[in-house]
Parts: C-alpha cells; sequence; structure tokens
C-alpha cells in the first residue's frame, strides 16, 4: 500500500512539474519569438495584422495558451508557422532517429562509465584511477562539436589515407546508404552490420563522451565512499570474498545516488543529439529544433521543448520509482 501511494504521489507531482513547464514554455516561446517579424521587412502593417489574427496572437497569453494546450493533448501540436507542414508529424519524423540514437548512447555512456568508476575506486590511487580521472576531465572540458570534428577527420581521413584506404573507416554523414537513411532493412547480413556501425559509430562516440566522463566520476565517488564504510570492513573481517563485497555490497549502495545523477543527465543528452544530430545531418529532433530555430519557428520550438521537457520529467520519476527498489531504506510514506 505504502509503494502505490508514493508511486501515486510521484506520478500527481511529475504531472504538476509538466503543466507548470508547458506553460513557461509556450510563454517563453512567445515571448522570444515573432512569427510575424518576417512580415515588418515589407512594411505591410494590416498584412502583418491579419497574420497575428490568423496565428491567434491577438488573444491574451492565457488563452493562447489554452488553445494551444487542447490541441497538444489531442496529439495536434499546431502547424508550423512558416510552411504548412504539422509540427506533430515533423516531430515525428524525427523522434525514430533521436531514440534510436539516444538508446544507444546512454547505454554505451552506462556501461563505459559505471564500469570505469568502479575500476578507478577498487584501484584508488593507482595508474588506471589518474588514467579515468584524466579522460573523465578531457570528455567534460572538450567541446562536443570540437570532439566530433576531430573524429571525422581522424576516421575520415588521417588514419584512411595513412593506411591508403580508398574510402573513409567511418561515414560523417547519414545522407548515404546508411542505417538512418535505410532503416533496419537488411540488418541481420553481416555486410548490413558492418554499415550500420560504420554510420553509428561517430555519433554514439560523440554523443556518450561527456556522459561516460561525468557517470565514470560520480560512480568513482560514490563507489569510494561505500568501500570506505563501516559494514564494508565488517563483511571483510567476516571473511567474506572481495568479489562479494563489491557486488552484493558497495556496488548496490553506490548505485542510489547514480540512478539520481543518470536520470538528471537526460538533459545533458538532448544537449548532446541537438549538436551531435547537427554535425552529422541526422534527420532527428535535434535537426528539427535547428532548423526551426533558424527561421523563428516558434510553434515547433514549443513542440519540441515540452517534448524533451516530457522526456527529462519522466527519466526522473522512473527514477524515483526505481530508487525504493535499489535501496529499501528509503521511505515509501
Amino acid at each position: 500500500m505504502g509503494v502505490t501511494i508514493y508511486a501515486l504521489r510521484r506520478l500527481i507531482a511529475s504531472l504538476i512539474l509538466l503543466i507548470i513547464a508547458s506553460f513557461l514554455v509556450f510563454g517563453g516561446v512567445r515571448t522570444i519569438f515573432d512569427p510575424t517579424a518576417r512580415l515588418s521587412k515589407n512594411k505591410d502593417v494590416q498584412a502583418r495584422e491579419r497574420e497575428r489574427v490568423r496565428l491567434g496572437l491577438d488573444k491574451p497569453l492565457i488563452v493562447q495558451y489554452k488553445n494551444w494546450m487542447s490541441g497538444v493533448i489531442k496529439g495536434d501540436f499546431g502547424r508550423e508557422d512558416i510552411g504548412s507542414e504539422q509540427v506533430a508529424d515533423k516531430l515525428k519524423k524525427g523522434f525514430s532517429k533521436t531514440f534510436e540514437l539516444a538508446l544507444w548512447g546512454a547505454l554505451v555512456a552506462a556501461c563505459f562509465g559505471i564500469t570505469f568508476g568502479i575500476v578507478a575506486a577498487i584501484r584508488r590511487n593507482r595508474p588506471i584511477d589518474y588514467a579515468v580521472t584524466a579522460f573523465s576531465y578531457f570528455g567534460i572540458a572538450v567541446p562536443t562539436f570540437a570532439f566530433a570534428y576531430v573524429l571525422m577527420n581522424m576516421f575520415a581521413l588521417w588514419l584512411p589515407n595513412y593506411f591508403g584506404s580508398s574510402e573513409p573507416w567511418l561515414f560523417t554523414t547519414a545522407t548515404t546508404q546508411g542505417s538512418f537513411a535505410r532503416g533496419y532493412d537488411g540488418l541481420w547480413s553481416l555486410a548490413s552490420i558492418s554499415d550500420y556501425i560504420r554510420h553509428m559509430l561517430m555519433p554514439i562516440m560523440v554523443l556518450s563522451v561527456q556522459l561516460i566522463a561525468s557517470w565514470s566520476r560520480y560512480q568513482r565517488a560514490s563507489m569510494v565512499e561505500a568501500l570506505q564504510s563501516d559494514y564494508i570492513r565488517t563483511a571483510h573481517a567476516k571473511g567474506m570474498s572481495k568479489y562479494r563485497v563489491y557486488t552484493r555490497h558497495a556496488l548496490r549502495n553506490s548505485q542510489v545516488p547514480m540512478v539520481t545523477v543518470m536520470a538528471l543527465d537526460i538533459g545533458l543528452l538532448f544537449q548532446g543529439l541537438i549538436i551531435t544530430e547537427f554535425v552529422f545531418s541526422i534527420p532527428g529532433l535535434g535537426k528539427v529544433f535547428t532548423d526551426a530555430l533558424s527561421v523563428g519557428d516558434a510553434t515547433t520550438i514549443a513542440g519540441w521543448t515540452l517534448v524533451t521537457a516530457t522526456f527529462v520529467i519522466l527519466a526522473n520519476l522512473i527514477a524515483d520509482l526505481l530508487l525504493p527498489v535499489v535501496d529499501p531504506r528509503i521511505r515509501t510514506t
């Protein structure tokens, strides 16, 4: 009963937060972007006013928000300000590509980040710990776009030229006959798997490097704190094997803060997606956002931001629900 009430409370709190976020998103976008600004160049005041009426901008902000949210609840995010395509259709087209890249990036970051942090904590103040720390500083400090261009030059130009290859080792865009353009057709053949990897590997590396660096540092700090606890010393004193101490006690207890950190970093993941998709020409949600931003398409930007905020809030809700599972000592009442 206590778990059910806890989950219900978290769900209600997330819904309230989503409503507040949606209003702030809509109000902020409408304040910053004026879809009729392009008409001011023609100095046609009447045409601009007609456009404002067509878009509903002549109504109070709260009325605009109510009309917009009533459509969003039905799956209608409105029509793009410059053009005739439905925003929902644009978001649907980009979602599958973004989800594919985000899923791989998060999995790679979790595997390597947690592993590096555990190894660094167990081998604390040894060369491997210093190596992980140096990599973490590099991953956090290097700009995403700069790391992307270094990889592109390395795997598409420098290394192939050095070894006399006539084609790049890894592809730098998604516009060729690759995984993003072709989908999953023929994925299970050896040639298609190789082609898929050659298209996916660089974007995944770029997307995950900062997450690996950040998560490895948090995992190391959390694991070190757990290893210095009294119950760990007691387990050693009882003659328990190191493997069991590390996996059953230290690792499990160190995952509590990691679950929260990983959920919060979903926002960082979407930030990386925008840059990664732009650099590698991936037709995902990041490209939808950059294209809308370049022309000041307020309706598309509002829809994209709401979808992003929804995923961030959902990730934090999942983290809140997972915490009592990871550590039963956390109260759920």
